[in-house]
């Protein structure tokens, strides 16, 4: 169900998006609404003191390239409420002022480095209990097609290693790392229209 109401989506006309927590509700909302009656609406828990984390490679073991290490290093979430609302909103401005300072004809390359940061920004506010990958992708799909590129995800379902690339790279700057190995994913995944 999720999958073919994504394809409905990344089909969908944007001209008059704003690339806002309203617009990543909606997108939330229309690939779940028949899976969870909670869908488009930003999570409830955990709450401060307690956090979300999941596992993935250590930054030592990414900084190898080794992007499928199984070593259980902690990545910590926003906890849920209104600091996750306003961070994430915090970053969705910053990423309009980089595509607004953004040349009409940019190279995939100033565009990856325009939205990488902030995209990794908005993962670490979470705002949806499950789902969030799958409504980033497209919510960034919609929005490359709205700055004239042609960004594919189709292959992050098939290529365990672009997979791992892609987690890693949000991992990095969850970790408050460069935004390098993030921007080269997205750099593999788009091409100007």
């Amino acid at each position: 169900m999720a999958g073919i109401a994504m394809a409905g989506l990344q089909k969908r006309d944007v001209t008059a998006a704003e690339f806002d927590r309203a617009h990543m509700q909606s997108i939330h909302r229309a690939i779940f609404e028949k899976v969870y009656d909670w869908a488009g609406e930003p999570r409830v828990g955990p709450t401060f003191p307690k956090v979300m984390t999941k596992a993935g490679p250590s930054p030592e073991s990414i900084a190898r390239g080794d992007y499928r290490a199984d070593d259980g290093h902690p990545y910590s979430y926003f906890p849920a409420g209104e600091e996750m609302l306003k961070h994430f909103d915090r970053w969705a401005r910053i990423l309009g002022r980089n595509l607004t300072a953004l040349e009409p004809d940019s190279s995939v390359e100033r565009f990856a480095e325009a939205i990488a940061e902030p995209w990794g920004e908005m993962n670490v506010a979470h705002l949806f209990r499950e789902g969030n990958t799958r409504t980033q992708l497209v919510f960034f799909k919609q929005l490359a097609q709205r700055h004239g590129f042609s960004t594919t995800i189709a292959p992050l379902a098939h290529d365990a290693d672009l997979r791992a690339r892609f987690n890693c790279g949000r991992f990095v700057i969850q970790a408050a790392g460069p935004t390098e190995l993030f921007e080269s994913v997205i750099r593999d995944l788009t091409r100007r229209r």
